[in-house]
């Protein structure tokens, strides 16, 4: 499950036009066949390793700035 989950149903029946926040599987299937399916794919593992950075970035200054 990908943490934009909570954010396409927060938009209704309009749902998430970007495939960057598609839920897992729907690439596949509502792409299928496309000439950009294979470039959707790169750009969704370039995004999910840029949010795991950030996120141990954070987690790295936070823990820094508790120490005395």
């Amino acid at each position: 499950m990908r943490v934009c989950s909570d954010r396409q149903r927060g938009r209704g029946q309009m749902g998430a036009k970007s495939p960057l926040l598609w839920e897992e599987g729907q690439v596949e299937s509502l792409l299928a066949g496309s000439p950009v399916v294979n470039m959707v794919k790169d750009r969704l593992k370039v995004t999910c390793c840029d949010v795991a950075l950030v996120l141990v970035h954070s987690c790295t200054a936070t823990a820094r700035m508790s120490q005395p």
